[in-house]
């Protein structure tokens, strides 16, 4: 996925490249600073809640299922993914309450506007400057 080009461009690049549908269950996916793991879980799992993972900051339920089937592109596979938070990382939602990792992470540098698509171990995957040309990048990305 390239991210030198306009954000909206870039951001349903990297929701297709999550393996979800752009639509309006995964309008808030790579939008804020929280939604920007990429998780793909495995099909006995995409079902569990936060009621026994517990994972601090979260709401004590966290069903996410229904979404997580509605949204995912079957063809990639049948456990579907979702854009799940970040809170409480490397202790969160993707790690604790579906026990996968995560495929990607979006990265914001403060202040610069740049941004890096990382694995779960931290390898730079892709990076770039989204311009606004047609969508405002997240705040987060800071002053361009």
């Amino acid at each position: 996925v390239s991210l030198d080009a306009p954000w909206n461009e870039v951001r349903e690049a990297v929701v297709d490249a999550c393996g979800l549908q752009v639509q309006q269950s995964t309008s808030h996916c790579f939008q804020d600073f929280n939604h920007v793991d990429c998780c793909t879980m495995d099909s006995t799992r995409q079902h569990e809640t936060n009621e026994a993972s517990r994972v601090a900051g979260m709401h004590a339920v966290n069903y996410l299922g229904s979404h997580i089937v509605d949204a995912s592109i079957s063809e990639r596979g049948p456990g579907g993914s979702w854009c799940t938070c970040q809170i409480s990382s490397p202790e969160d939602v993707c790690h604790r309450q579906f026990g996968a990792r995560t495929a990607f992470k979006l990265v914001w540098c403060r202040g610069t506007g740049f941004a890096a698509l990382l694995d779960d171990y931290a390898n730079v995957l892709s990076h770039g400057k989204p311009t606004s040309a047609r969508g405002e990048p997240p705040v987060m990305g800071g002053a361009r």
